[in-house]
């Protein structure tokens, strides 16, 4: 009797250890999973950033391309 406790404690214990193990994994999963969550959302903000940084200096270059083109324009006509 007394060995059937000692195999049913010891199963006992093992079951809680693996329990344990398996809820701080749970916990490690879900803080990783927060991180990487936030992570991604930083790096679609720099996407972001980074299209509009883009599409401004896209903008700049034709706003540059069209004064050239008056400036150049301009001169041309006034001098005939």
């Amino acid at each position: 009797m007394a060995h059937t406790i000692t195999n049913r404690c010891y199963r006992l214990s093992v079951s809680f250890r693996c329990w344990m193990r398996m809820l701080r994994a749970q916990k490690e999963y879900f803080k990783y999973r927060e991180v990487y969550q936030e992570w991604r959302g930083k790096l679609d903000e720099l996407e972001s950033l980074q299209k509009s940084e883009q599409a401004n200096e896209q903008e700049i270059d034709l706003l540059r391309f069209r004064s050239m083109n008056s400036v150049c324009g301009s001169s041309t006509r006034g001098g005939r």
